[in-house]
């Protein structure tokens, strides 16, 4: 065994301690922004990428709305609604951001439901026919629970009643 001493580890070091040292290519989602921005805006507010992410969207829904500041106000008092702001920073295209943006703001609405509005128009999660009649048939079926007297019949007439 003819090795060079030099490049043996060093006594009390273990293999695998140097190869822990090794830089290994993160897991999980590539980046989705230049590292230097993920730096720069949120240095110190979150731990995790997606949350880095998050202020990444905010800070950009936050500069498309700037100039109306007083027009979006719901997004920006009491304190700034970071959540809703995030998602509405991750949509395409300007106006669209400002359509849904008027709309939060018209209704003030709830997080969950700006959060579930602003994935619609971005195409994610949008509702499909199984899945309406899923809970549709769930429903009922609480409601004959409730009433175990209500016959086939009344739930054909109610549905019918519906359409």
């Amino acid at each position: 065994m003819s090795e060079d001493p030099e490049k043996l580890p060093e006594a009390g070091h273990s293999i695998l301690e140097n190869v822990s040292e090794i830089k290994k290519r993160g897991r999980g989602r590539p980046a989705e922004h230049p590292r230097e921005l993920y730096e720069a805006c949120a240095k110190g507010r979150a731990q995790t990428r997606r949350g880095k992410q998050n202020y990444i969207y905010m800070a950009h829904a936050m500069t498309g709305f700037a100039a109306e500041k007083e027009r979006y106000s719901y997004l920006f008092t009491p304190k700034y609604r970071t959540t809703i702001l995030a998602e509405i920073g991750r949509l395409s295209h300007p106006r669209l951001m400002a359509s849904v943006a008027g709309e939060i703001c018209a209704t003030r609405m709830k997080t969950a439901k700006a959060v579930g509005l602003c994935r619609r128009m971005r195409g994610k999660g949008s509702p499909d026919a199984s899945t309406l009649a899923k809970k549709i048939k769930r429903t009922i079926q609480d409601y004959r629970d409730r009433h175990p007297n209500l016959s086939e019949a009344d739930v054909a007439t109610a549905l019918i009643m519906v359409a």
